[in-house]
C-alpha cells in the first residue's frame, strides 16, 4: 500500500512539472497563511475582490509550513511572488537564489508564545535545559525567535532544538511527549488558557522586528513590474481595510481561520494595537536592526546585515520609500566562500600559465591554459564535434533521468519496507568499492555498441547516491505529518 502511494505522489510531482503553464491564473505562496494573523490581508483581498481589481486571478493561496517550505512553493508556482519569513529569504539570498525582497508584510511577532505541557515540569526557560524545544521548519522565524530566546537566556547549546514540520506537529509532539516546548499562536494559546502553560511570549523580548515580508525574483520582477506592484497594492489595501473596517475584518478572519465569531472578538481587537502587526509595505529601520540582530546571535551572519543588495524599494509605492538601507547589504558567508573560491581558481590559472610560458613547464608536458581555450573554442566553433558533442549530451540526459526515476522508487519502496531496507542497506554501503566499468563488456555483448550500454553505465553511477537519499529524505519527514494525514484519514 505504502509503495502505491510513494508511485502516485511521485506521478503526481511529474504531471504537475509537465503541466503547462499560463498566465498569472496562479497559486499564491503566502507562509502560514490561514495560521498566522499577518496573513490576514490576503484573506481580506480574496473576500473583497483586490485581485480582480487588479487585473490577477489567484487559483489558491497555499500556506507553507515556514522555513523554505513556502519558497519552495512560491518557486514552483507560475507567480514567482510569496510571502515569506524575513529569516528564509535571507538564507535562500545566501544560498545563491536569485531572490529579492519588495515588501514588508509585518514588523510585530504579534502574540507567538512558547508553551509547555501543563502537566509537566517546565515552568520557565531554564528548566528546558536538557530537554527538547520545537520550531516550525529550518531557518523559519519560530527558530530564529526560539534560538535567540535560549541566547538571552543563556541557553544556547543546553535545549535540543527540534524541527516540527508546521505549530500543528509541534503541538502534536508536546502532547505526545516528544518534546517539551513547543509555539503557538492563537485562537487556541487565548481560547484555551489552560490547556499549555506559557513559557514565556516572544514579543516580550522583540516587541518589533520585520519577520514577515514579499519576495520574488529578480527575472520576474525585472520582466513584470507591474504585476510585483499589483501584488503589493493588493496587500495594501487589504492593511487599510483591516485597520478601517475593524468588525468586519474580525468576521473575515473567522470565517478563513474557520473560528467562531465570538470567540474571535474576544481576543482579535488586541491585534488593533500591535504597531505594525500589519504592515503596507514599507521598511522600517528599527523593525530591520532588530532582524539583523536576532541573525546575529543565532549565527546566521557574521556581522550587521546589510540589506541594501536584499531590498529593492521601487515596487512600493513613492510614500512608502525610505533612503536608509545604506547603513543597515549582504555580503554573507556564502557569497564570501564563492569569492574565495573563484580568486583561488583563477589564481591557480594565473600561476599555471606564467610556468608554462616561462618554459618552467615545457609544452610537451603542458600547452599554456589560455592556448587550450582559444583552442577549445576554435574546435565549438568549427562544429567538427557537434554529433558527438550532442550523442554524449543525449546519452547523459537519458541516464540522468532513468538514475533519478529507478532510484526513487527504489528508494519509496526501501523506505516502505524495513525488513527488505536492512537487507540491502550493506549492499548499497559497498556499491561504490566496485568499478563498474567492468560491466561495460557485458552490457555491449547485451545490447550491441550504441547508446544503451553507456545510458545503462552512466546510471549505474548515480542510482545509488538517488536511492540513498529518497530514503535519507523520506527518514526525515516529521513524524507529526504522518500523525496529521492519519487524523485526516488521508491515504
Amino acid at each position: 500500500m505504502k509503495i502505491r502511494q510513494y508511485a502516485c505522489f511521485a506521478l503526481f510531482a511529474i504531471l504537475t512539472v509537465a503541466a503547462p503553464k499560463h498566465t498569472f491564473a496562479s497559486d499564491l505562496a503566502v507562509s502560514q497563511y490561514g495560521r498566522v494573523t499577518a496573513t490576514l490581508p490576503w484573506a481580506v483581498a480574496v473576500e473583497k475582490g483586490y485581485f480582480a481589481d487588479a487585473g490577477i486571478k489567484i487559483d489558491h493561496i497555499i500556506s507553507g509550513q515556514g522555513g523554505g517550505t513556502t519558497l519552495r512553493n512560491m518557486l514552483a508556482s507560475d507567480l514567482p511572488y510569496g510571502e515569506v519569513a524575513t529569516s528564509a529569504a535571507l538564507a535562500a539570498i545566501r544560498s545563491g537564489l536569485d531572490i529579492v525582497i519588495v515588501n514588508t508584510a509585518s514588523d510585530h511577532i504579534g502574540e507567538i508564545a512558547l508553551v509547555a505541557n501543563p502537566k509537566g515540569t517546565v515552568q520557565k526557560v531554564q528548566d528546558l535545559a536538557g530537554k527538547k524545544a520545537g520550531f516550525t521548519g529550518p531557518k523559519s522565524t519560530s527558530e530564529l525567535l526560539l534560538r535567540l530566546a535560549l541566547k538571552e537566556a543563556a541557553m544556547t547549546g543546553k535545549v535540543e532544538l527540534v524541527g516540527t514540520g508546521g505549530f500543528g506537529g509541534g503541538l502534536a509532539l508536546l502532547d505526545s511527549g516528544g518534546i517539551d516546548a513547543a509555539p503557538l499562536i492563537d485562537p487556541i494559546l487565548t481560547l484555551k488558557p489552560d490547556k499549555y502553560r506559557v513559557i514565556f511570549h516572544f514579543a516580550d523580548l522583540i516587541p518589533r522586528m520585520t519577520w514577515l515580508v514579499g519576495v520574488t525574483t529578480r527575472k520576474f520582477a525585472t520582466e513584470h513590474p507591474d504585476v510585483v506592484r499589483k501584488l503589493i497594492n493588493v496587500h495594501r489595501r487589504g492593511v487599510e481595510f483591516i485597520y478601517a473596517h475593524h468588525n468586519e475584518a474580525i468576521q473575515i478572519y473567522a470565517k478563513v481561520w474557520q473560528q467562531d465569531p465570538k470567540d474571535v472578538a474576544t481576543y482579535f481587537p488586541n491585534y488593533f494595537n500591535y504597531k505594525g502587526e500589519w504592515s503596507p509595505g514599507g521598511f522600517d529601520k528599527e523593525a530591520l536592526s532588530k532582524m539583523s540582530d536576532g541573525l546575529q546571535l543565532i549565527g546566521e551572519s557574521d556581522g550587521p546585515v546589510k540589506l541594501k543588495a536584499a531590498i529593492d524599494q521601487q515596487y512600493l509605492d513613492k510614500d512608502l520609500q525610505k533612503p536608509f538601507l545604506e547603513g543597515i547589504v549582504m555580503p554573507t558567508r556564502m557569497v564570501k566562500v564563492v569569492q574565495a573560491r573563484a580568486a583561488f581558481l583563477g589564481s591557480i590559472f594565473v600561476v599555471l600559465e606564467l610556468l608554462c610560458r616561462l618554459g618552467i613547464i615545457d609544452r610537451v608536458t603542458m600547452i599554456p591554459p589560455s592556448e587550450m581555450v582559444a583552442a577549445l573554442w576554435d574546435i565549438v566553433r568549427s562544429g567538427r564535434f557537434n554529433a558527438d558533442i550532442a550523442f554524449t549530451f543525449y546519452n547523459t540526459v537519458a541516464a540522468i533521468a532513468v538514475a533519478i526515476s529507478v532510484g526513487f522508487f527504489a528508494g519509496a519502496a526501501l523506505h516502505a519496507v524495513p525488513r527488505l531496507r536492512r537487507m540491502v542497506d550493506p549492499l548499497l554501503s559497498a556499491y561504490y568499492s566496485i568499478p563498474t566499468f567492468v560491466f561495460y563488456p557485458l552490457l555491449i555483448a547485451i545490447f550491441g555498441i550504441g547508446r544503451t550500454p553507456l545510458i545503462i553505465m552512466g546510471a549505474m553511477f548515480g542510482v545509488v547516491a538517488m536511492i540513498v537519499n529518497t530514503v535519507l529524505g523520506l527518514d526525515h519527514v516529521p513524524p507529526a505529518v504522518s500523525r496529521t494525514g492519519s487524523i485526516l484519514k488521508l491515504d
